[in-house]
């Protein structure tokens, strides 16, 4: 899996599935010391300290974007239909934020 940084997906997003990405290679290395691949161990580490330097320049990226300072954006949004607003849900169900934004109170 070659992971590249593309503009659309934010250095958050990003550093995320490189998180993700990692904690699946260091499985992978555990297996392969448990089965003695050693080849594939060698590989699985180096593919773990690759993911890491680019883990710490994502990093220093998200670190820089924050020292520069931000404007707050806050939005409300009502709906005056119920399907209307089912249709937004649908829409944009992308996970645990938009779940939590969209929920009842």
């Amino acid at each position: 899996m070659k992971l590249k940084h593309d503009e659309p997906l934010s250095s958050f997003a990003f550093r995320f599935n490189l998180r993700r990405y990692i904690k699946g290679l260091k499985f992978d290395a555990a297996y392969f010391e448990k089965v003695g691949k050693l080849g594939a161990l060698t590989t699985a580490r180096k593919r773990c300290d690759d993911v890491r330097s680019e883990v710490r320049r994502c990093d220093a990226e998200i670190a820089e974007k924050f020292s520069k300072g931000f404007d707050s954006v806050c939005a409300f949004v009502t709906f005056e239909d119920a399907a209307h607003r089912a249709d937004c849900i649908n829409a944009h169900k992308a996970g645990a934020y938009t779940r939590s934004i969209f929920s009842s109170t």
